[in-house]
C-alpha cells in the first residue's frame, strides 16, 4: 500500500513539472507579441519643408555691359546703383568737345566744297558761252581752229572739276555723318529695360574707345533669376 502511494506521488510530481515546462515553452514560443504603440494625430492640411545647405550664384535672365563708344572724360552719371531704367533712357554722358569740333569741321568742309562747286559752275557757264561764240566765228571763217580747241578744253576741264567737287562733297558728307554718330555716342543710353547692377567707372574718368569699348555701367533684367546652386552630396537625397 505504501509503495503504491509513493509511486502515485512521483507521477504527480512528473506531471506538474511537465505541465510547467509546457507552459514555459508556450510562453516562450507561442505567445503573440504585445500590440505596437502607435502615435496618432488628427489629419490636417499643412505644408512640409526640409532645409539643406547650398551655395552658388544668382544670374539675371539677361545682362548687358553698356560700354563707351566715344573717347573722352565721363562728364556725368545719371543713374544710381539699383535704379530701374527704361530702354533709351540717358544713363551717362561723355565730354563731347572733341566730337563737336569734329562735326563743325566736317560741316565747314562741306560748305567750302559747295562754294568751290558754285564757282566751277560759273566758270563752266562762261566757258560754254565762249565755246558757242568760237564755233560761230569758225563757221563764219572769222575765228581760228586753235581758239575753238582751247574753248573746248576749258569746258571739259571745268566739267571734270565739277565732277571732282561732287565726289568731294559726298566724301565730306560721309565724314559729317560719322562725326554726328560719334557725337551721339557721347550720350550713353540704356539698350534694355532693366536694373543698374554695377557702375564700373565713375565721373571724371577718361575712357579710350579707340582701343576697346570700356564698360561703364552694367544693366540686368531681374524679372527672372537663374540660380546655379551647389548642394552637398549627403543632402542630395533630401
Amino acid at each position: 500500500m505504501t509503495f503504491k502511494w509513493f509511486k502515485g506521488w512521483r507521477l504527480a510530481v512528473v506531471l506538474v513539472v511537465a505541465g510547467a515546462a509546457a507552459y514555459g515553452v508556450k510562453r516562450a514560443f507561442f505567445t503573440p507579441p504585445p500590440a505596437p504603440q502607435v502615435i496618432t494625430a488628427k489629419v490636417v492640411a499643412d505644408e512640409l519643408e526640409d532645409t539643406v545647405l547650398a551655395s552658388g550664384t544668382m544670374l539675371a535672365s539677361r545682362e548687358v555691359n553698356v560700354g563707351a563708344q566715344a573717347t573722352g572724360q565721363i562728364k556725368r552719371i545719371y543713374v544710381d546703383l539699383g535704379e530701374r531704367v527704361t530702354k533709351g533712357q540717358l544713363i551717362a554722358e561723355i565730354d563731347s568737345t572733341t566730337q563737336t569740333n569734329a562735326l563743325l569741321n566736317a560741316e565747314a568742309q562741306i560748305a567750302l566744297l559747295q562754294a568751290q562747286r558754285r564757282s566751277a559752275e560759273a566758270t563752266l557757264k562762261l566757258a560754254q558761252s565762249d565755246l558757242q561764240r568760237k564755233r560761230a566765228l569758225l563757221r563764219d571763217e572769222a575765228g581760228s581752229r586753235s581758239d575753238l580747241e582751247s574753248a573746248e578744253t576749258l569746258v571739259a576741264t571745268t566739267q571734270a572739276s565739277l565732277a571732282a567737287s561732287d565726289a568731294q562733297i559726298r566724301q565730306a558728307t560721309v565724314s559729317r555723318n560719322t562725326a554726328q554718330v560719334n557725337l551721339g555716342f557721347t550720350k550713353m543710353k540704356a539698350p534694355i529695360d532693366g536694373t543698374v547692377i554695377a557702375i564700373v567707372l565713375e565721373e571724371g574718368r577718361t575712357v579710350n574707345a579707340l582701343q576697346s569699348a570700356p564698360t561703364v555701367i552694367k544693366l540686368a533684367k531681374l524679372d527672372q533669376i537663374l540660380v546655379r546652386a551647389q548642394i552637398s552630396e549627403a543632402d542630395v537625397v533630401r
